[in-house]
């Protein structure tokens, strides 16, 4: 017989004295209360019997030595005494009793556990996440794809936002150069990125780019944006391929000096006279002076491919006369030839032929030729001087002695004689240039 056989716990177990062991069945109780054994239950309630047309159920006498118990009816309250009995379950089957706030004691006893997996779990994915945003959105290798992205769509106010060097300027730079940079050809078509390299808090991204048609060896500096801290560091980009070009106005024309440039079609201003500087990205530009005038313009429009390797670029446009203002002039001098060589002499028109023949009176007929023409521009002053070399023929009437073989006589008669004589010098005058009106007028005999 062990200790615990004279517990008050397991007495109630024991077999009356006198009692035969061999006939009485008795299940003692484990060494250790700790232990469970659910045919120490079953051995008590073998005689359990359960009445229910009773307010309560009372149950038959077992075996002498053998406690009674009473089972309350369903919802019915009993008062009497129970046993502080070990009851062991198969957690399998046992039912479990909900707590308060709804959560099973079972689980209650599991919930500080699983809620640590459960947090872990959250974290490493919420970790993994951010990681993974990381590599997809902020990483050096993303930006440097968005901003490459942004030059093969054409949207340069996009791609300008990407670069640190134009993000504050993006929208005033893509309205004026750039306005219809997703129409122009010679963007670049298509890029792939060749390595990336990291190093504290910059990086080093090369990419290929392919443009015209042929590839191209391009690399990007960033750096990490520094009012953003922790995991989520965003990357800038140094600079991307956006790239100055330098337009310079020169003119002749005193007091002329042009502020105004068309870049694709689109017009560009600059506070500097006679020098534009505007951004651009990789792509072909034509680039024009300000508007064309009948009598000066800048010349033939000017077109560049602006490589992706390129660092600068630089158009000079000179203005000059057109070939409208020597059209008109000519046309303007020979409509004083028209007025004034109608005379042989007079003081409206330089055309004294110097010495002749005969007497200016004996001239029946003559004509003003112009053999060499020469015009000169002053634009300083904008005039324009015509000059020429004239040749001038005419007729007057001679007598002359002849054998007239009709009568087998001499006879005197009177006939006219054609005399080309070159004028000494030269003959001009001044023309006066309006471009305002676009119409020119005789200033003075030079």
């Amino acid at each position: 017989m062990s200790a615990l056989d004279h517990h008050p716990r397991y007495q109630a177990f024991m077999p009356p004295d006198g009692v035969d062991e061999d006939t009485v069945p008795v299940r003692r109780a484990p060494e250790s209360p700790d232990i469970a054994d659910d045919t120490l239950a079953r051995s008590a309630l073998n005689a359990v019997k359960v009445r229910t047309d009773a307010p309560e159920t009372v149950v038959d006498s077992p075996p002498m030595g053998v406690p009674q118990f009473v089972i309350p009816a369903p919802g019915a309250v009993s008062d009497a005494p129970t046993q502080d009995l070990p009851m062991v379950s198969d957690p399998a089957t046992e039912p479990v009793a909900a707590s308060d706030n709804g959560v099973s004691a079972a689980r209650s006893v599991r919930t500080p556990w699983a809620a640590a997996v459960i947090g872990l779990v959250a974290i490493a994915a919420l970790l993994g996440g951010i990681f993974v945003l990381r590599s997809a959105l902020l990483s050096p290798t993303a930006v440097v794809s968005d901003y490459l992205d942004a030059l093969v769509e054409g949207d340069a106010r996009r791609a300008l936002e990407l670069s640190a060097s134009t993000t504050k300027d993006a929208d005033s730079l893509a309205r004026q150069a750039l306005r219809n940079y997703r129409h122009i050809s010679g963007r670049p078509t298509d890029f792939s990125i060749v390595d990336t390299e990291e190093e504290g808090s910059s990086a080093l991204v090369t990419a290929k780019v392919t443009q015209d048609g042929l590839p191209y060896t391009v690399e990007f500096s960033l750096h990490k944006d520094p009012t953003a801290g922790g995991i989520l560091d965003r990357w800038v980009l140094d600079a991307g391929l956006e790239r100055p070009v330098t337009i310079t106005l020169t003119s002749e024309r005193a007091g002329v000096s042009s502020r105004t440039a068309v870049i694709n079609g689109g017009e560009v201003q600059s506070t500097t006279a006679g020098e534009i500087t505007q951004t651009i990205l990789p792509g072909m530009y034509a680039v024009d002076g300000p508007q064309r005038g009948r009598y000066f313009d800048y010349g033939e429009t000017q077109t560049f491919l602006a490589g992706v390797q390129d660092d600068s670029h630089a158009v000079t446009l000179a203005e000059r006369p057109t070939k409208a203002l020597e059209d008109d002039a000519r046309r303007v001098a020979q409509d004083i030839l028209d007025q004034c060589l109608t005379t042989l002499a007079g003081k409206e028109c330089p055309n004294q032929p110097g010495e002749l023949e005969v007497p200016l009176s004996d001239v029946e007929k003559f004509t003003w030729t112009p053999t060499a023409e020469k015009f000169e521009l002053d634009p300083a002053s904008l005039s324009l001087t015509y000059s020429a070399k004239l040749s001038l023929w005419y007729t007057y009437p001679q007598e002359v002695t002849q054998y007239n073989s009709r009568i087998w006589a001499w006879e005197t008669v009177t006939r006219y004689e054609s005399v080309t004589v070159s004028r000494r010098g030269s003959v001009g005058w001044l023309i006066s240039i309006d471009p305002a009106r676009e119409s020119l007028s005789l200033a003075h005999w030079d």
